[in-house]
């Protein structure tokens, strides 16, 4: 297993910075929202309000790549009219989207897990997206000892 902590955290949120640089979609760091306040994405913005505050601090990656997903899947913001935005499809979605720009740090970085518990806490994932970690790992066939050695993340963008 990879020994992965939280000073690295901070590695992988630059490189999702640059992911979404790259996919031309805005970022605003929101230094002043309290710990409690979710970041969120605005896909008809192309833009992410980034809450740097999130805590705990280890879900702060998973919770940026969640919101880059939303972005690129063009899903509607969350609004109290538009109540399709809080569809659990598009959540699901996100959580792919998510968990594959994970996987692709992992792959540029040459980081190895020997199991999905092992990458999920390494990572700050929450078990309630294990459901996408299995559906995209499954997806490829590539559910083995060496995990995530053979991962294609072509196609993502």
């Amino acid at each position: 297993m990879t020994d992965f902590n939280l000073f690295d955290m901070q590695d992988l949120i630059d490189y999702l910075i640059e992911v979404a640089k790259k996919q031309k979609i805005g970022l605003k760091v929101c230094n002043d929202w309290p710990a409690d306040w979710n970041s969120v994405g605005h896909a008809e913005l192309n833009l992410i309000c980034y809450n740097p505050n999130f805590l705990p601090a280890y879900r702060r990656p998973i919770e940026l790549a969640h919101e880059i997903g939303h972005v690129l899947a063009h899903h509607p913001s969350k609004n109290p009219v538009n109540t399709k935005s809080c569809d659990e499809g598009y959540e699901a979605e996100a959580n792919k989207i998510a968990i594959k720009l994970i996987l692709k740090y992992i792959q540029e970085n040459d980081l190895q897990f020997e199991t999905r518990q092992q990458l999920m806490d390494s990572f700050g994932i929450p078990e309630s997206m294990v459901y996408s970690v299995d559906k995209v790992i499954n997806s490829k066939n590539t559910f083995q000892y060496n995990l995530f050695n053979t991962v294609s993340i072509d196609g993502l963008f």
